[in-house]
């Protein structure tokens, strides 16, 4: 038997958490990344500490590469324009141990 949860996040409550300046810049700042299945099974560590730098929009899992794809909202990412997509980002460590979202290009 599979049990299975879903989490609602209400955007419209977010801004009681966070100040109304901050929030402000916060919801232009979306991005996309992806996560690899094996990094969630042997790197727990590594993507809480990714999903503690993000707010996560929408996720999916993509059966056939089995890879997580993330859409979501970070301090980390660029203030996107309105119409235009939401960048991709790789994250990475730093020589500290922190791990940071670079955009990628193409």
């Amino acid at each position: 038997m599979t049990e299975t949860a879903e989490i609602q996040i209400d955007l419209q409550k977010v801004p009681e958490k966070i100040s109304g300046l901050r929030w402000n810049s916060l919801r232009k700042r979306m991005g996309r990344f992806r996560i690899a299945e094996e990094m969630l099974v042997n790197n727990v560590a590594a993507v809480q500490a990714i999903m503690g730098e993000c707010i996560v929009t929408r996720c999916d899992h993509r059966w056939d590469t089995n890879i997580f794809e993330y859409d979501a909202l970070s301090f980390q990412f660029r203030e996107v324009p309105q119409g235009e997509m939401s960048p991709e980002y790789v994250w990475e460590k730093d020589k500290g141990g922190k791990w940071t979202a670079k955009e990628e290009t193409k």
